[in-house]
């Protein structure tokens, strides 16, 4: 497996969020934008190794009940459809 490296909370990487969420492919996907944006914050804050489903429930989905098999559905059906929803935008815009 590839060593991955810190993605840093910089300018560029501002602009490149920003691109994404404001694209028409992402316009009616307000949830979509709402995941990615908590997604990119929280790993240029550098708190990546803390995102689990049950935080992602609480924190953008604002689910309570974590311990239900809804919320564990819930994130990995979102987390799912914003990697197609980037594939896409990346093939697309890019």
């Amino acid at each position: 497996m590839a060593e991955s490296r810190p993605i840093r909370d910089t300018p560029a990487n501002r602009r490149q969020l920003a691109l994404v969420t404001k694209s028409a492919l992402f316009n009616r996907r307000r949830k979509l934008v709402t995941l990615l944006e908590y997604l990119a914050s929280e790993t240029m804050a550098g708190r990546e190794a803390d995102l689990t489903q049950q935080k992602i429930a609480i924190d953008v989905f604002k689910i309570t009940n974590t311990g239900d098999d809804q919320a564990s559905v819930t994130v990995r059906t979102a987390a799912t459809r914003l990697r197609s929803a980037l594939q896409e935008y990346y093939r697309f815009y890019s």
